[in-house]
């Protein structure tokens, strides 16, 4: 199994088991932060929650199973 950077400026972890958007790569802390985030965001497009998501992972916005479905995840386990 090959190792993955978590994509968040800043983050040093290489272990990252999520895919969110179809391109960014996550670990687990920093997936929590962003879903909690994402809890609050109004309806949106699927053009702005990617835009949304590298805007976290460039560290500009720091501030269920519905939040999964809006940011797209999948698991290494379900293959990319």
């Amino acid at each position: 199994m090959s190792m993955l950077a978590c994509d968040r400026h800043g983050c040093s972890h290489i272990m990252c088991d999520a895919l969110v958007c179809g391109e960014v790569c996550l670990c687990d802390g920093c997936l929590e932060e962003l879903v909690a985030q994402a809890k609050r965001w109004p309806p949106v497009t699927q053009n702005e929650v990617l835009r949304r998501v590298r805007a976290f992972c460039e560290g500009n916005e720091r501030t269920g199973d519905e939040v999964r479905k809006l940011l797209d995840i999948r698991w290494r386990s379900e293959e990319w």
